[in-house]
């Protein structure tokens, strides 16, 4: 923990315990499992970087803005000195707050703006949260820019009208077809089995290796998310034919990772583990399930499609890039485009993107 000035202070993953009673201070409706340590540790321990929580608290107001830093240089640009970009986690991120007030805002970018000239911050990238709206309290001096739409759906209504009135009726006849057929739903802590099913799914769709997490990854999640999250299988005849991984805060629940073995396609067996996460989702007391998007901004994307079968809702999803040093980041990307001309070329629509350069 660094004190940075009155109103401030920076966290580590050693201060968790502090960073998440000043979480508590949120109410539950601003904030998500997403901006927890525990979930930053996730990503820390996964090699993407060092897991820093910026707090500034005024009076009753308190703002917290967690992400990820990692230094520049060691990619092999020639600069003069250490220098670091900054970004949240994957899944949703950006800053939460429990106030949307503007002058207290402002402040909060004030303060954060300052720390990172001090601290050679030069880009910074985020993914804004579809059911908070967060984005609305990026920095100014941030671009903000609609990526995708996602699918959320409103758990306040009975399950009768989320099955009649949500569900699309191709959904519930896909449900109906796999308990017809057979397929059951058990709770499980077997990441393992998980874990092989999910990187199968990944090398049928030519994930990038990134997406392939190591035993280690689920194992931490499983230790780390054992109040706050649960894992679905869809048996048929003893056998494992598709899984979820579902995550629960206070008001909000994701589906987070989903895995089939494709030889059982027919079985709708992700409709029916879906129904029944979103009925349990329900039993828990929270107020919204997220679904998530597509894996393009495509309103034809085939998973957008799939995932709007369980919802008439759809919620949007915002990302944020800001340039910090200009001089320094032309310099890194005038270097990539030189010594990397194939990454570049592929990836230089993205702020960070002169960090791929695996060629």
């Amino acid at each position: 923990m660094i004190y940075l000035m009155r109103n401030n202070l920076l966290l580590t993953i050693k201060d968790s315990i502090l960073w998440n009673s000043y979480l508590n201070k949120i109410p539950n409706i601003r904030k998500d499992l997403y901006f927890t340590p525990e979930y930053y540790s996730l990503y820390q321990n996964y090699g993407d970087g060092e897991a820093l929580c910026f707090v500034f608290e005024k009076e009753s107001n308190i703002a917290i803005y967690p992400f990820l830093k990692n230094p520049i240089t060691p990619l092999g640009y020639e600069l003069d000195k250490e220098y670091y970009d900054i970004q949240g986690a994957y899944g949703y991120n950006g800053l939460i707050a429990s106030t949307d007030g503007v002058s207290f805002i402002a402040e909060f970018w004030k303060e954060f703006d300052a720390w990172c000239q001090e601290n050679d911050i030069v880009a910074e990238f985020m993914r804004f949260h579809p059911l908070l709206n967060n984005h609305r309290l990026a920095s100014p001096k941030m671009k903000t820019f609609f990526s995708r739409h996602t699918v959320a759906l409103d758990l306040n209504q009975s399950l009768d009208e989320i099955w009649t009135q949500q569900f699309s009726s191709k959904n519930r006849n896909m449900i109906r077809k796999a308990e017809k057929e057979g397929v059951t739903i058990v709770e499980s802590d077997d990441y393992e089995t998980f874990r092989k099913l999910y990187d199968g799914t990944m090398t049928n769709l030519n994930a990038e290796n990134y997406y392939f997490f190591p035993q280690s990854y689920y194992d931490e999640y499983k230790t780390s998310f054992k109040d706050n999250s649960v894992l679905y299988f869809a048996m048929l005849d003893g056998k494992v034919i598709a899984g979820s991984m579902f995550m629960y805060s206070e008001d909000y629940a994701h589906y987070h990772l989903s895995a089939r073995d494709r030889n059982y396609s027919k079985y709708a067996a992700n409709n029916l583990i879906l129904w029944y996460g979103i009925q349990k989702a329900k039993e828990r007391g929270c107020k919204r399930f997220h679904f998530g998007g597509g894996t393009t901004g495509d309103e034809g994307d085939s998973l957008l499609l799939f995932k709007q079968n369980f919802s008439k809702t759809k919620t949007e999803f915002w990302i944020g890039k800001r340039v910090h040093n200009q001089v320094v980041y032309d310099s890194v990307v005038q270097q990539w485009k030189e010594n990397y001309p194939k990454s570049y070329e592929h990836n230089h629509v993205k702020l960070l993107g002169y960090r791929e350069i695996d060629y």
